[in-house]
């Protein structure tokens, strides 16, 4: 069922013409049975027309009798001994029905008749008339149809009358979609039921049952998450303390401890990512947005990396003017740093990254970050943004210590601010360019969508 108002609507329609067609067809044969015993009472006016024309024995013409009336009655008066004795025009030399009183039918002239036979005891007479039953059905039906015709008429009528009463009855269940839809990520508070109808109340308690699981859920994620970082942070500090004590006093440094101390980089780098998501999950998100200026925020990210820049002998550079955008300046400062140290991460020493934010005339606000790296293979630019998913799995050839969250954030960041994230490669021979579009500030619509991560 795509539609519960079509279909109520198809149901309610369909009933009442099944209703009306079956009232309509039963008044119609109701009051074509009530025309016939009209006619049949004109049948035995015109019986008695004829009588009273002929009562003393000499039998003038029915002058314009058989003309004036509309159904142009045919008669016979033919004696007890079966002599003809008159005839209307139109009438056969021979008696129309059997000479038995009452009504019946007969065929001659190539039409069907209502017949009617009538004894005269007194004058030893007989006295038919007869009218067309076709005629008679016809003008039957022009009486009858008129009276019937509007129920089949007003059909139309009541499908838009049943489509507007379903429509309203079923408002209040577009107002509760409504309502549940329009719920921000963070707002998990149950549905007032004295607003609901009795017959939804049903509905709208399951709703609230499910928002208070699903509330239930989020903060034993939240707990789990926060508890599990920060119950490994302490001993991972503690250990690299340890650590790096033990490297201090030994004069030989085995690549053992090496190896141990790249470990613990990792794990710390993916503990701090993990609080960063964490803190940044939609259900908890409580950001207070303002207008943020995107080429300070990359200013800032370009400075906070610079000694990471500086040891690789790469060269960067950015251009653009003044770009406004409506966001979070942390979370928007994660967000740039995080791509702008993808791409010096992953760019060889030597290489060169290129920064650009512009706003175009619909004010679109657009930051791409590009670069001569080695880039990304085409069939891994849809999952690099998948948590956890890094290029060539956790031994990359790059040897850069990572988790496969950085892009990930960037792009969930980028979500919480109603901008989408696309890759594509900086030139054919390689490369890598991110491009972060921002849309006008107000419309609340996403300019696309787009990504991936490394």
């Amino acid at each position: 069922m795509k539609s519960i108002r079509t279909f109520l609507v198809a149901v309610m329609l369909a009933g009442v013409t099944l209703i009306t067609f079956i009232g309509a067809l039963h008044g119609y044969r109701t009051s074509m049975r009530e025309a016939q015993k009209l006619f049949d009472m004109q049948l035995n006016e015109i019986s008695l027309t004829v009588s009273r024309l002929t009562y003393d024995g000499h039998y003038p013409a029915l002058s314009g009798i058989s003309q004036a009336e509309r159904l142009q009655p045919t008669y016979q008066v033919i004696s007890d001994s079966g002599d003809l004795l008159l005839k209307s025009i139109d009438a056969p030399t021979v008696p129309l029905t059997e000479l038995i009183d009452g009504f019946g039918f007969a065929n001659f002239n190539g039409y069907r008749w209502r017949t009617l036979a009538t004894h005269e005891p007194p004058q030893q007479r007989w006295i038919i008339v007869a009218e067309r039953d076709d005629l008679r059905y016809s003008l039957g039906e022009l009486l009858v149809m008129p009276s019937v015709m509007p129920a089949l008429f007003a059909l139309p009528l009541i499908g838009i009358l049943a489509w507007v009463i379903v429509t309203l009855g079923l408002r209040p269940i577009a107002h509760l979609a409504a309502e549940l839809r329009n719920k921000q990520a963070n707002d998990l508070t149950p549905v007032d039921l004295q607003q609901v109808p009795s017959e939804l109340i049903n509905l709208a308690a399951s709703a609230n049952e499910m928002l208070r699981r699903l509330d239930d859920a989020f903060a034993r994620e939240r707990r789990f998450n926060s508890d599990v970082a920060h119950e490994l942070r302490t001993p991972i500090s503690a250990l690299r303390l340890q650590l790096q004590n033990v490297l201090d006093d030994s004069t030989v440094q085995p690549d053992s401890a090496r190896k141990l101390e790249a470990g613990m980089d990792r794990l710390s780098h993916l503990i701090e990512q993990m609080l960063l998501l964490n803190r940044l999950a939609p259900d908890i998100y409580a950001a207070q947005f303002s207008d943020v200026d995107l080429l300070e925020v990359c200013s800032a990210a370009v400075s906070d990396l610079l000694p990471l820049i500086e040891n690789k002998a790469q060269s960067i550079e950015y251009s653009g003017g003044e770009c406004i955008v409506h966001g979070d300046p942390f979370a928007l400062g994660i967000l740039v740093k995080n791509i702008i140290s993808n791409a010096v991460k992953y760019t060889q020493t030597g290489g060169a990254i290129a920064l650009h934010v512009s706003t175009d005339a619909r004010g679109v606000v657009t930051l791409t970050v590009s670069d001569n790296g080695p880039g990304i293979p085409d069939q891994d630019m849809e999952r690099v943004f998948e948590r956890f998913y890094r290029v060539g799995g956790d031994r990359h050839r790059s040897g850069i210590v990572g988790c496969g969250l950085g892009l990930a954030i960037s792009r969930h960041i980028a979500e919480l601010h109603q901008a989408a994230i696309s890759l594509s490669r900086t030139s054919p021979a390689g490369g890598l360019t991110v491009s972060i579009t921002f849309a006008p500030h107000g419309t609340g619509v996403s300019p696309g969508n787009g990504g991936s991560s490394r």
